[in-house]
């Protein structure tokens, strides 16, 4: 989904005044993506669309553009190389943006990792227990930096730290003994 298209679908999201931005919903995605191997996009609208008439041609042509990515999101996560990426605002953007959108996404990943019944923490290893802890962290930020080369590194490495550790929470609550995670994905 091109970033024009994702920018679209922001703004139709706040016209339809869905109750989650673009950046948590995807955040929202990837949780129950990872917590259970049963989630079809309508569990995922429940949340995302949740409240809004589904009839409403407004709301339907959201919830067309949010099936694309799920659907892109599926096979993101499932890539063998890694192509997976957070949603989140263009680096073109002001740093001052970008940090509340990722804020966004980690609350809506821990809202999904909830919403698909994942509880069991302590089966999870160790630096996966820390990955969860530090995204709870990252989701309390309530503001960016200064637009300078320092501050938008920082930025870049938190995002990737954040985009490989979902995908070893992804990859981890997929091997779990029944009832402790998804089995497949």
């Amino acid at each position: 989904m091109s970033l024009q298209k994702i920018n679209q679908l922001n703004e139709q999201m706040n016209r339809i005044q869905a109750p989650m931005d673009i950046y948590e919903a995807h955040g929202c995605l990837c949780g129950l993506l990872s917590a259970s191997s049963d989630i079809d996009k309508h569990d995922w609208f429940s949340h995302v669309l949740d409240g809004l008439d589904l009839n409403n041609l407004s709301v339907q042509e959201v919830s067309d553009q949010l099936a694309q990515l799920f659907d892109q999101t599926v096979k993101g996560l499932d890539d063998a190389m890694l192509g997976f990426q957070l949603l989140l605002p263009d680096e073109d953007e002001a740093l001052e943006d970008r940090t509340p959108a990722l804020a966004d996404w980690c609350q809506g990943f821990l809202f999904g990792l909830g919403a698909g019944g994942f509880k069991n923490q302590e089966a999870l290893s160790e630096e996966v227990q820390e990955i969860l802890k530090d995204i709870s962290e990252i989701s309390r930020i309530m503001h960016g930096g200064e637009d300078d080369d320092e501050s938008e590194e920082a930025f870049m490495e938190l995002v990737e730290y954040i985009r490989i550790g979902v995908l070893l929470i992804y990859g981890e609550l997929g091997s779990l003994p029944d009832g402790d995670g998804p089995t497949l994905h």
